[in-house]
This record gives structure tokens, C-alpha cells and sequence, in this order.
């Protein structure tokens, strides 16, 4: 029997003096945690993923929220999941409004839960796209 182990959702509130609060919106980092390592998407010049691992709980760009447990998978479906992912979310295809880390985190539960991140942290996501389609 395969061992299951819990996918973590980590939530950060985006500092206040960040340019993306200019306007007094709240914004959200998330991540997905698994394994005792932390997944996230974010910019990188290379054509490399931007999909990154770091320490649990050591993003220092925000104030931790909280933590929800979207599901349990084991190691092969994880890793099977994220090397696709990893594909699709180059790090030169981040974009603030329309692939940014809470796409990337709301995909990966889709994939392994088919259920998406809680919606106070994934209201934004199709922001940008509305914004594209009026300008």
C-alpha cells in the first residue's frame, strides 16, 4: 500500500508596502507543501520552471496566514503532477494578473483533488483576465 501523506496549502498575506497593494487590495501567496518541502511559481529570467521549492513557512515576502489541508496523494502522484506542471508554468510565463502562484497552487488541487484553493484566496484569478478582455 502506497503511503499518503497530506498536500498542504500555505497561505501569505503580501506585505502592505508591496507595489501590488498600491491599490489597498489584499492579495495572497500561496504555496503547496508536501513532503516536507514547499512549492510555489513565481518569475525567473531562464526558461526554466518557475516552479521553486524552498523550506516550509520561509517565504519572507508576506506574513503567514494559514494552512489548510486540501487532500492526501502518495509521493508518485505528487511528483508525476508537478513534473507536468512544471511544463506549463516556465518562468518566464508568470504574470502578476494572469498566471501567478495562486493559478499555479489552484491547478495543482484541481489535478490531484479536483476541487480548487478556498475562494478568499483564489477570488483574483480570473481578475486579469477580465481586465484583458475590457483594455
Amino acid at each position: 500500500m502506497k503511503e499518503r501523506l497530506p498536500v498542504i496549502l500555505n497561505i501569505y498575506k503580501i506585505k502592505e508596502d508591496s507595489v501590488i497593494n498600491i491599490f489597498g487590495i489584499t492579495l495572497y501567496h500561496t504555496a503547496i507543501e508536501f513532503a516536507d518541502t514547499e512549492y510555489a511559481f513565481g518569475f525567473h529570467e531562464e526558461s526554466t520552471s518557475g516552479i521553486y521549492d524552498i523550506k516550509p513557512m520561509s517565504y519572507d515576502e508576506g506574513r503567514y496566514v494559514e494552512s489548510i489541508i486540501l487532500g492526501y496523494t502518495d509521493r508518485r502522484t505528487f511528483f508525476n503532477n508537478i513534473d507536468k506542471l512544471k511544463r506549463i508554468y516556465s518562468g518566464q510565463s508568470y504574470n502578476i494578473l494572469l498566471k501567478n502562484c495562486n493559478h499555479f497552487t489552484n491547478n495543482m488541487s484541481k489535478v490531484l483533488f479536483n476541487k480548487e484553493i478556498p475562494n478568499r484566496y483564489s477570488r483574483f484569478l480570473g481578475i486579469g483576465e477580465t481586465l484583458r478582455k475590457l483594455f
